[in-house]
């Protein structure tokens, strides 16, 4: 049976995240799990409560929702619960928690981040992260190396999910009909022309 190209980068990307937790699971022992489940619906297992609604509020913010759904919708905080309550290693289940408690008191202030407005936690947020990226990875303090950390987890696996993958990337499975007489344009012998000047 064949495999789309949507599963297949799917698939890719969620063995990159595995991998990079740590995870000595394979793909198939995930077959009858619900990975992205409900956030609205989710019980934590790996965060406390205090914790899931921080990781909730960051991912939120890194990825909100527009016109097209965000990691909230996408259930990417529960997501990230069953990665680090089943999948990953001890040392990454440590390293990962004390790396978000930092983020956490980087991007308090008066009031913590989670308490804080939108607009204020947004503000803080992305000055804390134009200078993590900013710094360079020898310059970067272990809490900005933390959210880098965070940040890509986040992101990898928003697009790892179903409604990241087809409809922030929009993926269409068939584009459009097949036609076996589509007229060549002057574009497409231009295209042509250019792919044989440069051939060797």
């Amino acid at each position: 049976m064949k495999t789309n190209n949507y599963e297949l980068n799917r698939r890719q990307l969620l063995q990159g995240i595995l991998s990079g937790v740590g995870a000595s699971l394979s793909l198939a022992a995930c077959a009858n799990v619900q990975l992205f489940p409900d956030s609205s619906e989710f019980t934590p297992s790996f965060y406390t409560e205090s914790e899931f609604k921080a990781l909730s509020r960051l991912a939120d913010l890194i990825l909100p929702r527009t016109e097209t759904p965000g990691a909230i919708d996408a259930g990417v905080p529960g997501f990230m619960d069953q990665l680090m309550t089943d999948w990953a290693s001890s040392e990454t289940q440590e390293k990962h928690r004390h790396g978000l408690h930092d983020v956490m008191q980087q991007l308090a202030d008066n009031t913590s981040f989670t308490e804080a407005s939108d607009q204020t936690a947004l503000l803080r947020l992305e000055k804390f992260d134009h200078d993590s990226f900013a710094a360079g990875e020898i310059a970067s303090s272990p809490e900005s190396v933390a959210y880098k950390e965070i940040k890509s987890i986040i992101v990898r696996a928003y697009f790892t999910s179903e409604l990241g993958a087809t409809q922030e990337l929009e993926w269409i499975p068939v584009p459009g009909r097949w036609d076996p007489a589509v007229p060549i344009t002057s574009l497409a012998m231009s295209h042509r022309s250019s792919e044989s000047q440069n051939a060797v």
